[in-house]
């Protein structure tokens, strides 16, 4: 794919030159770490930018990379459920229950891809970054842009990302709790999203149990605790504390308040 000349006139305000700097340093090395192979400029751009860039060529590449990014996706959730399934029917359902958004968006969320998208979202200008939609595009533009550039083969990286922990539809439903959180929250306070739910990590493996870790996790809203718990692994506390904090009462009476508020 030949790469687009950066030079063409706006056709949208302008990004800041942080924001540009940003994805060719730091983004782009987490690209590199994540699919193994080294993007060139237009391509990071395409793909770190989820809309709004200044560049109308960036806008095109994006859509057409992520075009191709959900086939190839699919082609490698089908693969994968081909491989844990032992007829059609339940390959299907595999394959539906793998590939479904929200939880691919679980999973991009818990990445440095998403970590990206998290600080991303503290920009005004971005504020809509770690809803599920641009999430999706922005792993369907990565995708697709390691495709185009290195084939199929290469693509391994990110179908071990994105379907290598799957195994039944009980771990569907717990991965599912986090992005339940975060649309029930959404749909209430919109753009403030990031500014109200605030999620805190706490190691409680002392130095001689290292062998035995320990993660805390917990969701504040507003200020206020909806949910806590402890794994060994991070993601798992996170979808616990979020399960729990979806069934917290105090969860609707915090968010009718926010509401209430909103409308005065």
């Amino acid at each position: 794919m030949r790469k687009p000349c950066l030079a063409s006139p706006p056709t949208s305000p302008a990004l800041s030159n942080s924001v540009h700097l940003a994805c060719l340093t730091e983004g782009r090395s987490l690209l590199r770490r994540m699919c193994g192979s080294e993007l060139n400029e237009a391509l990071c751009e395409a793909i770190l930018i989820p809309f709004k860039h200044d560049d109308v060529r960036i806008k095109v590449l994006r859509t057409a990379l992520a075009a191709v990014g959900g086939n190839v996706r699919e082609l490698l959730a089908l693969k994968r459920a081909l491989s844990l399934s032992n007829d059609l029917a339940s390959a299907t359902q595999c394959l539906n229950n793998m590939n479904n958004n929200t939880r691919i968006a679980s999973l991009v969320l818990e990445s440095p891809l998403g970590a990206w998208m998290n600080a991303l979202a503290k920009n005004v200008y971005f504020e809509h970054a770690t809803e599920i939609a641009p999430i999706v595009s922005t792993i369907n533009a990565f995708i697709g842009a390691v495709f185009v550039e290195f084939g199929l083969a290469a693509c391994r990286p990110l179908e071990t990302e994105l379907f290598g922990g799957y195994k039944d539809d009980e771990a569907l439903t717990k991965l599912h709790a986090r992005s339940k959180l975060q649309t029930v929250i959404q749909a209430v306070v919109k753009n403030r999203y990031n500014e109200l739910l605030r999620l805190e990590t706490k190691s409680l493996t002392p130095p001689s149990q290292a062998h035995n870790p320990r993660v805390e996790v917990t969701f504040l809203l507003a200020g206020t605790e909806i949910g806590r718990a402890v794994a060994k692994r991070k993601k798992d506390a996170v979808e616990q504390a979020a399960t729990k904090a979806l069934a917290n009462p105090s969860l609707s009476e915090i968010l009718d308040r926010l509401k209430h508020e909103s409308d005065e």
